[in-house]
């Protein structure tokens, strides 16, 4: 048959190969030493514990922690320090912290400083012992989804009930089987058997197959022909959606691949 256009590959390829994405998965820039660190991915207004790097093994009066927010090579303190005695450098093996609202994905600087005495004094040194780069996101990622819903019917056939148990979770409106469609109809696949032979009879011709495993590599594929769009997910991705800003922001772009799949469209 012939193509409209050549398929569109997406690389998705954010961890190992084997594994559904993951919180440390993408890297941020760190503005102090204009570099790249790994990231811990979240959303907002949570509490966090975050592991330090084998604990803090030197003898101090204090350990100080500041949280910066980081904007381009700008960083600006976010709230007052937290300060931990000394009876907790030596055992202290991770921070508990509460993460702030955000409006938008926002990166912070976690500093991890030691304090001693100097001239009768506590110092806090000017060197971070560690640094921990987070990127917080907002909890209203699925809204476009769910507006998206609101004129277009989304088609689940879910036969393990991943992707339906997050919509019900999310408030995200779809259909599961049949009934009255409206507007593009959208059918997103889970695991299911045939699904290219139900489409061949099916009105939908905007389609997202998740596979669920790897196939060679971990990737997304949109093909494109004859006005249909199939967008193929081969790869772990739907178990951590609840949890995983990464998966959410990923299920997105896919949705997104697969109702405007020409390169030359999307921007």
């Amino acid at each position: 048959m012939r193509m409209l256009y050549p398929a569109t590959l997406l690389l998705l390829v954010l961890g190992p190969v084997s594994a559904s994405l993951a919180h440390e998965s993408e890297s941020c820039i760190v503005a102090e030493g204009k570099s790249t660190a790994v990231c811990h991915h979240y959303f907002e207004a949570v509490t966090v514990d975050l592991p330090l790097k084998g604990g803090i093994d030197t003898d101090c009066e204090r350990i100080v922690v500041k949280v910066l927010q980081q904007q381009g090579t700008l960083l600006a303190l976010l709230r007052e320090p937290l300060v931990f005695d000394k009876q907790s450098c030596s055992t202290l093996e991770s921070i508990s912290l509460e993460l702030p609202d955000v409006r938008a994905e926002t990166d912070l600087l976690v500093q991890i400083l030691l304090a001693e005495h100097e001239n009768g004094q506590v110092k806090v040194l000017e060197n971070p012992v560690e640094v921990i780069a987070l990127r917080v996101y907002p909890d209203t990622m699925l809204d476009p989804l769910k507006r998206l819903a609101e004129k277009n019917s989304i088609i689940v056939y879910d036969d393990d009930g991943v992707l339906i148990d997050f919509f019900d979770q999310q408030e995200v409106d779809y259909i599961s089987g049949f009934g009255t469609l409206s507007g593009t109809p959208i059918g997103l696949f889970v695991n299911y058997k045939d699904p290219e032979r139900f489409l061949e009879d099916s009105s939908i011709r905007t389609a997202v197959i998740f596979r669920e495993e790897v196939i060679d590599m971990p990737q997304v594929r949109a093909v494109s022909r004859d006005g249909q769009t199939r967008v193929y997910v081969e790869m772990k991705l739907l178990e951590d959606l609840q949890s995983s800003p990464l998966t959410q922001k990923a299920l997105m772009k896919i949705i997104n691949l697969a109702i405007n799949p020409n390169p030359s469209d999307r921007g």
